[in-house]
């Protein structure tokens, strides 16, 4: 087995167990509904053709669909995936390595991915931004989010409550970020930031183009 193989079964095990738990969070965080809500408003359309990597519990895609967009959604969790059909039942749902899964080129408008690029080494993640890039429409968007870091590193970690629970997180900081867009062949045509509640993370959200 290799190492991304290894991330892979590591975190579908994980979010497999944190399923259940990540909905019934995902309920209460109504603020953060509504802050996405406007920022994705900004760059969808009635008809678009959107791709979320990474639908968890399918929050995002209830607003996308609220949005009036066609939904494609990758999932690695068989567990998140129920939730997103019940939360998203319109949505094209794989369940699935996003990059075991190919679409074709030029096939969507925007594509997310929230809380994504943490969660796959920064080979990986040049491997994915490659693929998203042929995926986009011209003119296309790519969104995706992680919490910036000053220092860089990769690691498996224990989850904060339940110590059996390991997944892999990779540390991005912005400088690797932005090395990981341009290298890529995207620009960056927005920055924003996100504090999270309670806490001193602070979320680094990109909007790119092609």
């Amino acid at each position: 087995m290799n190492k991304h193989e290894n991330i892979i079964n590591v975190n579908r095990k994980a979010y497999n167990q944190l399923a259940q738990e990540f909905n019934s969070r995902d309920e209460r965080l109504e603020s953060y509904e509504k802050e996405l809500y406007t920022y994705i408003s900004n760059y969808v359309k009635n008809g678009d053709d959107v791709l979320e990597i990474g639908s968890g519990t399918g929050r995002l895609l209830q607003i996308l669909e609220r949005l009036g967009c066609r939904t494609t959604a990758v999932e690695l969790s068989e567990e998140m995936c129920k939730f997103s059909k019940k939360n998203s039942p319109n949505t094209i749902l794989i369940n699935q390595d996003i990059l075991s899964v190919n679409f074709f080129d030029k096939q969507f408008d925007v594509i997310c991915g929230l809380a994504l690029i943490h969660t796959m080494t920064f080979q990986d993640a040049t491997v994915l931004l490659k693929k998203v890039g042929t995926w986009l429409k011209e003119n296309g968007t790519f969104i995706f989010d992680t919490i910036e870091y000053r220092e860089s590193k990769e690691f498996f970690m224990k989850t904060w409550v339940h110590n059996d629970i390991v997944k892999f997180r990779k540390q991005y900081t912005k400088h690797e970020l932005e090395e990981l867009i341009y290298s890529s062949g995207f620009k960056i045509s927005n920055i924003s930031l996100l504090k999270e509640e309670n806490n001193n993370k602070v979320w680094i959200r990109f909007a790119c183009k092609r």
